[in-house]
């Protein structure tokens, strides 16, 4: 576990605002300080989580470039970057007093080599950090999961009628309570669903989170190990994390689920984190199907103590 780690639990459009900072990122073509589609939606879900309920909040604007061009030319580009999203910001109903800050560093900061086409747009990028004074919490409606149905192999007779038994996964709580759930016993978080490429949740996972939570303060000896896995990646590699730009999506998507539980009072002492990557994938790479995908895109709770 990372004990020097500082919570800040980013969940733009998705579960809430608890924390007093957040960070997100938004993306650029090559030569170019347009917003992008892409960005224009980031920029448009954090314009209208922020303004949903009244709260003070200051905006740092921090402009990059890829490694293409002079460093005169990328100075000048990512200050226009910065300028770019505070326009786009300030038309969506977000003050301009409320950037505090806007900065250019053209291409001294970038995040990777600059090796191939997609790390130079990842480096394309201007870093939004938000600070929100106090606590303000924003929180969301929430669709009713979908239990997930499986359907037991039936043999019908000529003539008969069968019904057939349906029966649901079993809840955490039952997991957790059951004798055969043993230390080292894994399993996995289901209905936790991510943004795509992102670990940004989004909002029907907020009911599996609470569940979580409970069982974590229902049983106060209960210590448990958070463990990320991404699919569709080859050999052991992890995927690239889009809403912050870093090659460790596995890990923050378990930092997510991390962070939540020790923002409402689970103390870190009983948590641990880790990402893995695709080194355990349940399907074989390439998956051939959705299915495939979802089962080697999981967050598993391992039980290091109960």
């Amino acid at each position: 576990m990372k004990t020097g780690f500082i919570i800040t639990l980013i969940l733009i459009n998705t579960v809430l605002f608890a924390q007093k900072q957040t960070t997100f990122v938004v993306n650029f073509d090559f030569d170019k300080y347009d917003i992008t589609p892409a960005s224009a939606a980031r920029l448009d879900s954090f314009a209208q989580t922020i303004l949903t309920k009244p709260t003070t909040f200051t905006i740092e604007l921090t402009g990059h470039c890829d490694s293409v061009g002079s460093n005169v030319y990328n100075d000048a580009l990512s200050v226009k970057r910065t300028q770019a999203v505070k326009d786009y910001l300030a038309e969506r109903g977000l003050p301009s007093f409320n950037v505090i800050k806007e900065e250019g560093f053209g291409k001294r900061k970038p995040l990777n080599k600059n090796a191939t086409d997609y790390e130079r747009y990842l480096n394309r990028r201007v870093v939004v950090d938000v600070s929100i004074p106090g606590k303000s919490v924003i929180t969301f409606p929430v669709k009713k999961p979908v239990e997930k149905i499986v359907e037991k192999p039936v043999e019908k007779k000529p003539g008969e009628k069968i019904i057939i038994d349906k029966p649901v996964e079993k809840t955490i709580t039952a997991i957790v309570a059951d004798t055969a759930t043993k230390v080292g016993s894994s399993f996995v978080l289901r209905n936790l669903v991510f943004i795509g490429g992102s670990h940004e949740l989004v909002p029907e996972s907020v009911p599996i989170l609470k569940e979580l939570l409970k069982v974590m303060t229902d049983n106060p000896k209960l210590e448990i190990s958070i463990e990320g896995h991404v699919c569709c990646i080859p050999g052991k590699n992890d995927g690239i994390d889009l809403a912050v730009g870093t090659p460790n999506l596995s890990e923050m998507r378990a930092i997510t689920v991390y962070n939540y539980l020790v923002i409402y009072g689970i103390a870190p002492g009983r948590l641990s984190y880790k990402g893995y990557g695709h080194q355990f994938p349940v399907a074989p790479y390439p998956e051939r199907n959705v299915q495939e995908m979802d089962s080697n895109r999981r967050v598993e709770i391992k039980i290091i103590k109960k």
